[in-house]
């Protein structure tokens, strides 16, 4: 079964206190979550996320900041029961300028482990400088599982997703609504690569976080055995 995924949605709030509050969201039994969460111009960390029947567990994150202090991060949530309808709460170490978030729900995913944690195989973050932010993976456990990776900066210039095996789909491209101040971005596709990317007008300092979500491996019922029963020959008969 191919991994599909369903953007639920994305949002940005600045000036704010030390949490942030997203649209309501339909959350489903046995679906993987991932939200990207991106702040702007403050080293904050994200302490939490709460809501949604969900226990939310962080991927990766930066909470130190790259070159311009922007720090980005990726938690993860699935239950197998309790799922319920309602909005999330980002909860951060202090009040930052800026604030967005992307919300998206995965099926076709593994679903072992507690909170999504079979589902994701391995993660990365890193910063840089150019005009091509980069999520770098090791390679990947199978050629069907998917690569996920949300990337900022401190400009409001648009991204151009990878345009590598197959194309890149963008989850979520925007800026900061307020004043332009922060550009965030998530892509994703099937397949492995090893290095996602995306790539903008103008050298900026970037942050990126991938992850590999592995796919659930289907095993096709048994065929039946066949019993074949052959009828001998009598020696001098015909």
């Amino acid at each position: 079964m191919a991994i599909t995924v369903t953007h639920k949605t994305d949002g940005a709030d600045e000036d704010l206190g030390v949490s942030a509050t997203t649209a309501s969201v339909a959350f489903v039994n046995n679906r993987l979550y991932t939200v990207c969460v991106a702040i702007y111009l403050d080293i904050v960390d994200v302490t939490s996320i709460t809501g949604g029947g969900i226990t939310w567990v962080r991927v990766n994150g930066q909470s130190t900041g790259d070159g311009a202090g922007d720090t980005l991060f990726m938690y993860r949530g699935l239950v197998t029961s309790g799922a319920t309808t309602g909005a999330l709460t980002i909860n951060m170490a202090s009040g930052p300028n800026c604030v967005m978030w992307s919300v998206d729900e995965w099926l076709g995913m593994d679903t072992s482990g507690t909170n999504g944690s079979g589902a994701i195989v391995q993660s990365n973050v890193q910063t840089g400088f150019g005009t091509v932010a980069t999520s770098t993976l090791s390679a990947f456990g199978d050629a069907t599982n998917v690569a996920l990776a949300c990337f900022c900066k401190p400009s409001g210039g648009a991204f151009t997703p990878d345009g590598s095996n197959g194309g890149y789909a963008e989850l979520v491209d925007r800026t900061n609504p307020f004043d332009s101040s922060l550009r965030f971005q998530a892509e994703w596709n099937t397949g492995s690569d090893t290095q996602v990317t995306a790539s903008y007008t103008g050298s900026n300092d970037y942050t990126a976080v991938g992850a590999e979500i592995k796919n659930v491996v289907t095993i096709p019922p048994a065929t039946p055995a066949v019993q074949t029963i052959i009828t001998g020959v009598q020696a001098g008969g015909h």
